[in-house]
């Protein structure tokens, strides 16, 4: 039972209700007893609200490696820090930010982690070569946009195969049947995701994968045009369409 139902049982506000739980002056007192009889007629137990927890701290860390995806991507990764500090606000627990350029074994040699509770990892530009330095983090951890295969590690990303599938398939509903690539030229987990579901995808859909229509390209808005303008001006013939994994 909610306080708005109870006062329309007993024809009084949820302001006078409230008022009673918190056993403040601005009522009679019979209409105190009338609210405190119902409450225990109905079984009415206010819900309790959580009390701050003070200097409680989740570190966040924005990590470059190269600094094209987290700068490239502002907006995704604001999503992202927006996402997690709301969601922290309300479990009481206060976001640390910091961004770190100069490698990730120097963060983890010089940074105190015992002031917080835990670490979250933006991991968008991670490689396969910084996972085993997960184990020495010694606070809760998880890891953001970056499934981290193959390491023992809380992580939470996009499924990219099954995202890629479901587009690919779009493109053969659409009633095209052959099919060029268009990769990134810049390391990034989720494009090597991206390119297996795209290979299982095209044989999955029985598509005609045109290997010699496959292009890397810069990762950037800008690099890619220019990488792409170029391309194009040395092709003859086009795929029906193009899949990017950018």
């Amino acid at each position: 039972m909610t306080i708005r139902e109870l006062s329309k049982l007993i024809n009084v506000s949820p302001a006078t209700i409230s008022i009673v739980i918190n056993e403040k002056k601005g009522v009679s007192e019979e209409t105190r007893e009338k609210v405190l009889m119902a409450m225990q007629e109905y079984n009415y137990c206010p819900q309790q609200r959580k009390k701050p927890i003070e200097n409680k701290n989740v570190l966040v860390l924005k990590y470059y490696r190269s600094g094209v995806f987290v700068e490239e991507n502002q907006g995704f990764i604001a999503g992202i820090l927006d996402a997690v500090e709301n969601r922290l606000q309300k479990e009481n627990l206060n976001m640390v930010l910091r961004v770190y350029k100069e490698g990730f074994e120097k963060f983890l040699a010089e940074t105190d982690l015992s002031p917080y509770e835990g670490i979250i990892l933006i991991g968008t530009e991670f490689t396969p070569d910084l996972y085993p330095l997960f184990a020495s983090i010694s606070i809760p951890y998880v890891v953001v946009d970056n499934v981290c295969p193959y390491t023992s590690c809380n992580s939470v990303c996009m499924n990219n195969e099954e995202n890629v599938y479901i587009a690919i398939n779009y493109l053969k509903e659409c009633g095209h049947q052959s099919i060029g690539y268009i990769g990134g030229n810049v390391y990034s987990e989720n494009f090597q995701l991206r390119k297996k579901g795209f290979m299982e995808s095209v044989e999955r859909l029985n598509l005609n994968y045109i290997k010699e229509h496959t292009y890397m390209i810069s990762p950037t808005m800008v690099g890619a045009y220019n990488d792409m303008l170029i391309q194009l001006d040395n092709i003859s013939t086009l795929p029906d369409c193009f899949f990017c994994r950018q």
